[in-house]
């Protein structure tokens, strides 16, 4: 088998092998601008893509009493801390506490900050806040 090339810093580089024989080396491809692998696929629409897009909105109406999100069927939910946040917001399950900080429970958000989660349904996901009126911006793909 070939030995893999080396960066600048006498690091190897990807080296990717023929499913034929195991042994032929072939060159991998990466995207410069978003940083991905450059695959060739036959996968289902699950594998490569989704149907749909959607997104919500939900803001703390009472600071340290968690919302549930909508229900909306998806896989995967990228959700981000709103902008004008006074303070950053808590999500997780339905026992996510915001406040005080000894007892907090779930992933903190501060303000833009964003978070990915493959779920099957939005509502499975709540969010609290120390600040009444703070909250997270939400989009979901099924």
């Amino acid at each position: 088998m070939a030995q893999a090339r080396k960066d600048n810093n006498y690091i190897p580089v990807l080296l990717a092998t023929s499913s034929t024989d195991g042994l032929t080396p072939i060159l991998v491809y990466a995207a410069a601008a978003p940083n991905r692998l450059l695959v060739n696929t036959t996968g289902t629409e699950e594998q490569i893509g989704h149907a749909a897009l959607g997104s919500l909105v939900a803001t703390v109406t009472t600071a340290g009493t968690a919302v549930q999100l909508a229900s909306n069927a998806c896989k995967r939910v990228v959700i981000q801390g709103l902008s004008d946040n006074t303070d950053a917001v808590q999500v997780g399950l339905s026992n996510v506490i915001a406040t005080p900080e000894v007892s907090q429970r779930g992933i903190r958000l501060f303000p833009t900050q964003s978070l990915e989660l493959f779920v099957e349904n939005t509502n499975l996901i709540y969010v609290d806040a120390a600040v009444a009126t703070d909250g997270i911006s939400v989009l979901y793909e099924n």
